[in-house]
Order: C-alpha cells, then sequence, then structure tokens
C-alpha cells in the first residue's frame, strides 16, 4: 500500500468518524426538537384551552350570583371565549378518550347554553330555578374541563420524562462518541507523525554518511511503499558511488606506480614538491645522493 493510499485511508477514516458523530447527534437533537414540540403542540396548548374555559364558567358563575343589567353584557363575552376554547380543543384532540370527554363536555355546554338563554331571557325575579340548574351545569362542567385538563397534564409529563431520558441518552451516546474520536486522534498523533518522519531521518543521517565518504552505508528496507523504493534507490546510488570510488582509486594507483617507474628510470636526481613545499615524489638517483 502506498503512502498516498494510506493518506487516504486515514483521512476517509476520521472523515467516517466525524460524519458519525455528527449523525448521530443531529438524530438525537431532531427527536429531543420533536419530543418538545409534541409536549407544546399536543398538550400544552389543551391546557390552556380549559384553563381559558374555567376562568370564562367562573366568569359566568360570578355573573350569575350578582346578576344585573352590566352582568348581562359580560356573561356574553365570556360565552364567546368559552365556545371559542371548546372549538380549539375539538380541533387539538390528541389523547386516547380526549375526544369523547371533549365531546361530552360540548354537549353539556349546548345544554348549559340553552339554560343560559332562557335564563337571560327572563326577568330578574323569575330565574331562580333556572340559576339552580346553571350552577349545577357549571360544577359539571369544571368536573369535565378538570379531567381533560389532568389528562393532558400526566401525558405532558410523560412526555417530558421521555424528552429527558432521550436527552440522556444524547449526553451519554455523544460523551461516547467523542471520547473514541479524541482517542482515535490521539493515536494518530502519536503514530502517524513517527511514520512520516522516521525514514525522513534515517535518510538524511544516510546522505550525510555519504557526504563523509562512507558509501558502505545501506538503509533497510522496512516499507513496500514510497518510502521503501526510496530506501532501494539510495542503496543503489551508494553501491555505485563505492564503485566508481573504487574504480577511480585503482586508476589512480596505477598511474602513480606508472609515474613512479618512469621517474626512476630516468638519470637526472628529480623530486617533486607541492605548493606547501613539502615532498610528493622523489626518484631513487636523488635518494642516493642524499642518503636516505
Amino acid at each position: 500500500m502506498t503512502i498516498k493510499q494510506k493518506l487516504y485511508l486515514a483521512l476517509t477514516f476520521l472523515s467516517l468518524v466525524i460524519l458519525l458523530l455528527g449523525g448521530v447527534g443531529s438524530y438525537y437533537l431532531v427527536r429531543l426538537a420533536r419530543d418538545a414540540e409534541a409536549i407544546i403542540k399536543d398538550n400544552y396548548r389543551t391546557l390552556d384551552y380549559m384553563q381559558y374555559f374555567q376562568q370564562g364558567l367562573d366568569e359566568i358563575q360570578f355573573g350569575l350570583l350578582n346578576f344585573d343589567s352590566s352582568a348581562r353584557d359580560k356573561i356574553d363575552e365570556n360565552r364567546k371565549m368559552i365556545e371559542n376554547s371548546l372549538y380549539a380543543q375539538l380541533e387539538n384532540i390528541t389523547e386516547p378518550g380526549e375526544k369523547q370527554m371533549s365531546q361530552a363536555l360540548f354537549s353539556n355546554y349546548d345544554r348549559f347554553n340553552a339554560s343560559l338563554q332562557d335564563f337571560l331571557a327572563r326577568s330578574v325575579f323569575d330565574t331562580g330555578f333556572v340559576r339552580g340548574r346553571l350552577h349545577l351545569a357549571i360544577k359539571e362542567m369544571k368536573d369535565q374541563s378538570r379531567q381533560i385538563y389532568l389528562l393532558n397534564e400526566q401525558s405532558m409529563l410523560a412526555k417530558n420524562e421521555k424528552a429527558k431520558k432521550t436527552a440522556d441518552q444524547v449526553v451519554l451516546y455523544m460523551s461516547v462518541f467523542g471520547i473514541s474520536a479524541v482517542v482515535i486522534a490521539i493515536l494518530f498523533l502519536i503514530v502517524f507523525p513517527p511514520f512520516i518522519a522516521n525514514p525522513i531521518m534515517r535518510l538524511n543521517e544516510a546522505i550525510k554518511e555519504i557526504a563523509k565518504g562512507n558509501y558502505k552505508y545501506k538503509l533497510k528496507v522496512i516499507s513496500n511503499d514510497e518510502f521503501g523504493e526510496l530506501s532501494n534507490s539510495f542503496n543503489l546510488m551508494a553501491s555505485r558511488l563505492e564503485e566508481f570510488e573504487n574504480s577511480n582509486l585503482a586508476k589512480l594507483m596505477f598511474e602513480k606506480r606508472r609515474l613512479d617507474e618512469v621517474i626512476n628510470q630516468m638519470n637526472e636526481a628529480i623530486l617533486g614538491l607541492n605548493e606547501s613545499k613539502e615532498v610528493i615524489f622523489a626518484n631513487e638517483r636523488i635518494l642516493k645522493l642524499i642518503g636516505c
């Protein structure tokens, strides 16, 4: 496997870890958002509707207890608020059994409203019996609305508990994946840089040895990737340099011996000096003259 392939594989693996971490996080965040939306949409609105409904009944009941000419308009105003709440509730049925309870409440309100219209049509002095029936109907409707309220409140608490468990799962899974990603990243930081740097350092040391003239120095081939090919090329170069060095040295030695023979055959005394006035060659004639 080449270094490029290893790099691609490592980067692909890290990308998959990141994508997996992001995917798990996104999935559970969507679940949390969906659970929270369900609580608000399905149950919290019903709690509001029932509160408005009971508030309207309280205002009507207060108006019946203190009925006068100004109370009629206030009763009509609260009747509209109660009807709006009931219609909205019928459009927001979410829990098992809630539809039957809401329809029963609506039916009771229809009967209550008919009795209330009868009450408002009578004179103040002729409403005692009807007023008693209205109070009983109000009490019954309050009980029904309270049951709907409790049903949705319990469901909301259950959904909230479910959302809490989902949040705990998110924290757990994200922690596990986060720690795993950190461990993998640390392993890459520990393993991968030496994988690249060590062969380069060995090559640098080998080049220094060659520069010193140590052509016998060889690199160990420990992989089949580009570094292995580079080691083979370096060893081949060192071998060629060693051959070249040996070849040139042999030629120089041969030429030196031939030059020595030529100088020794001459009758004149010959002495060779370099620029530092050091003797580099002398023939036998001059050696005899100087007694060496």
